[in-house]
């Protein structure tokens, strides 16, 4: 008998319990950082996409600070922030962790998150972006390179937690515009797979419904 009650396998739900079914290529479970950019992303690609978010949309809180971990990006260019080596960045992750983190993976970040970044602020106006703060820029000439063989960068981009708020909830729009569908205040209950079929049940007002994810084709 498992001791903790996360353990334990969900209660199955009855099929009378459900009263309505959707079927989309995405269901994204957050509507935060990861699931609005997933959501935008793949709207974009031409995807049905459903996003599902137990908070309310006028007053739903992202978490965050305002940091954002990005490099190479055009805005950080244009911000005098030098640029980083790749090879120099990866082999900094890996020592890290001591190898243990998936390296394709790393470098595939380091690679593409700088034009993700200015894709993610394009819905910014010129003023707005301008509230954007590279952090620790320009480095002072005393800031060591390196401690302990670890290297660090500067230029992250600081934006604020009001203006980060706004930019999650511009993106959501974008994806919205794109045919993406997000279901506020609708709590996710559990996922099960039936063959190639995966079966999200989820609970709105509380009413309980599926959406039923059929893979159809790549999109990326």
């Amino acid at each position: 008998m498992p001791k903790f009650e996360w353990a334990l396998p969900p209660a199955p739900i009855l099929e009378d319990a459900i009263v309505h079914q959707q079927e989309a290529d995405i269901v994204i479970i957050g509507a935060g950082h990861a699931g609005t950019c997933a959501a935008r992303a793949a709207a974009e690609a031409g995807a049905s996409v459903l996003v599902v978010e137990q908070q309310k949309d006028a007053s739903q809180w992202i978490l965050g600070i305002g940091e954002l971990g990005y490099m190479n990006s055009q805005w950080q260019k244009e911000q005098g922030v030098p640029e980083v080596d790749i090879d120099t960045f990866v082999n900094d992750w890996q020592l890290r962790t001591n190898n243990r983190s998936n390296v394709a993976l790393i470098r595939r970040y380091a690679q593409y998150c700088g034009q993700t970044f200015d894709w993610l602020i394009e819905p910014l106006t010129r003023e707005e972006k301008m509230h954007i703060h590279p952090m620790m820029t320009p480095q002072s000439k005393h800031a060591p390179k390196a401690q302990n063989y670890i290297r660090s960068w500067t230029g992250t981009p600081n934006l604020g937690m009001a203006l980060m708020r706004k930019l999650m909830k511009d993106n959501q729009q974008i994806a919205k515009e794109q045919g993406a569908q997000f279901l506020f205040e609708t709590k996710a209950l559990q996922l099960e797979k039936k063959t190639i079929v995966y079966v999200l049940f989820y609970v709105k007002h509380p009413i309980i419904l599926t959406f039923v994810l059929r893979p159809k084709k790549a999109f990326f």
